[in-house]
């Protein structure tokens, strides 16, 4: 079966009922989604577009599949050291360092230092809004008053997992230095 964002335009009850369909569904599922709550919920392996023809394989949801990237990241960053050391000294003495910051600039440092308040303001905005959708008669209310709701929603989430991966950038080049 071949999915493309399934997920569009569904209510949350419509919603859960196509994850509990497709995690028990017994075939071959491949699925193309922007939801990654969805994802995680329905899926066992993720597919990762890294760019330039190569495609990785994660055993698991969105999720799982980014810790693992993260993951093999480390390592290879853990390996990375030994190389550039035997690189070095292979190198002629004569040759002059590449000038290379030593830390993120102010700005990048400003920006990482406030990333965690950003994440909390979010991730308290998003449980609120979370909160109004999950009582029992929200999509009793007329869509008017439902759909700014959840637009929100959305766009927090969004918002959300852009902060995050900024903060994860930010971090792993303050890493770096």
């Amino acid at each position: 079966m071949v999915l493309d964002e399934p997920t569009n335009d569904l209510d949350i009850e419509t919603l859960e009922l196509l994850e509990d369909l497709l995690a028990n569904y017994e075939g071959t599922l491949l699925l193309v989604s922007h939801d990654r709550q969805f994802v995680d919920n329905t899926v066992t392996t993720s597919w990762i577009f890294e760019g330039n023809g190569k495609i990785e394989e994660f055993v698991g949801g969105y999720h799982d599949a980014q810790q693992q990237r993260e993951q093999v990241k480390l390592s290879r960053l853990d390996e990375m050291p030994a190389k550039k050391e035997k690189v070095v000294e292979e190198s002629p003495k004569n040759s002059q360092p590449r000038n290379k910051p030593n830390k993120l600039s102010y700005k990048l440092q400003r920006e990482l230092e406030a990333l965690p308040n950003k994440l909390e303001t979010l991730e308290s905005e998003i449980e609120s809004l979370q909160e109004t959708v999950n009582t029992p008669d929200f999509f009793a209310k007329p869509v008017d008053e439902t759909q700014p709701i959840l637009d929100k929603l959305s766009s927090l989430e969004q918002e959300l997992e852009i902060a995050f991966e900024r903060w994860e950038e930010l971090e792993s080049m303050q890493q770096e230095f």
